[in-house]
């Protein structure tokens, strides 16, 4: 069960269009929607958090944090569980964060910008914040670039863990290693998907779920919108989707609702 949610109200006005103003907008609204299933912490740098908290419901709670841009889900840490804590006999917290590194999808030749020093500090400030223990890891690693189910299948892409711009000096075997070890996978599988036409970042499967909830981006377009609300209903049966318009803001940069959120598990009493 997810009980909190962070991201961070963006500003950069080399990667977003009219200095951020409409996607600020659209992160407000992000931020709200999620808030009525769940709690929600929004960061933003000391310039932004007046504006933030203009924008942003009294119960969501604003901190001061500086990045580089707002790609929580990537530079944010990665939430672990461990498995069996209430039989394991012991009393260390049963969730941690992975503090992964992050060199800006690239580093200094290929990645989006030259310095992420702030963004390499998001993950250990956000643990300290929340009291949760930090796993700091050396390979490089985009949170967005894994999906893992909690049930030992993790789902990833050699374009960007193979990528010479990541981990060059680590092979496949390795930072599969590296995976078992800091995230329980236990399934080993390939696949290689072929599928025709232009690959666009328009992706309504780029959603956010919530406690009891699907938060959905809307792209404009009335019968393609109606339709991924009813697919992900019928795949999510138990959870009310909940529209965001606007979502193509956050699209001209590069990502959508899931790129800009992490959820943070509950600690479960024993």
């Amino acid at each position: 069960m997810t009980i909190k949610l962070h991201f961070e109200l963006q500003e950069r006005p080399d990667n977003w269009r009219n200095n951020a103003v409409h996607a600020q907008s659209v992160y407000a609204r992000i931020a709200s929607a999620i808030s009525k299933f769940e709690p929600v912490t929004v960061c933003a740098s000391a310039a932004q958090w007046p504006n933030a908290r203009s924008q942003l419901p009294k119960n969501i709670r604003l901190i001061e944090m500086s990045m580089n841009d707002s790609w929580f889900r990537d530079t944010g840490p990665t939430f672990v569980v461990r498995k069996n804590a209430s039989n394991s006999g012991t009393s260390k917290p049963k969730v941690a964060g992975i503090d992964w590194n992050f060199n800006s999808w690239g580093g200094i030749d290929d990645g989006c910008y030259q310095d992420w020093s702030l963004d390499c500090l998001v993950a250990r400030k956000i643990l300290e914040i929340e009291r949760i223990p930090r796993f700091p890891q050396s390979i490089v690693l985009e949170g967005g670039s894994i999906h893992v189910d909690g049930e030992g299948t993790c789902l990833t892409t050699e374009e960007c863990l193979l990528n010479k711009n990541r981990n060059p000096h680590l092979n496949k075997g390795q930072i599969e290693n590296e995976l078992n070890a800091y995230l329980g996978v236990r399934k080993d599988g390939e696949a290689k998907l072929r599928l025709p036409g232009t690959r666009l970042a328009a992706s309504y499967v780029n959603f956010y779920i919530a406690n009891e909830a699907i938060i959905l981006p809307q792209f404009g377009d009335q019968k393609w919108d109606d339709e991924a609300v009813r697919v992900v209903s019928l795949a999510f049966p138990n959870h009310e989707v909940v529209r965001i318009e606007g979502a193509r803001e956050i699209v001209l940069a590069g990502g959508n609702i899931h790129c800009i959120t992490q959820q943070q598990p509950a600690i479960l009493e024993c």
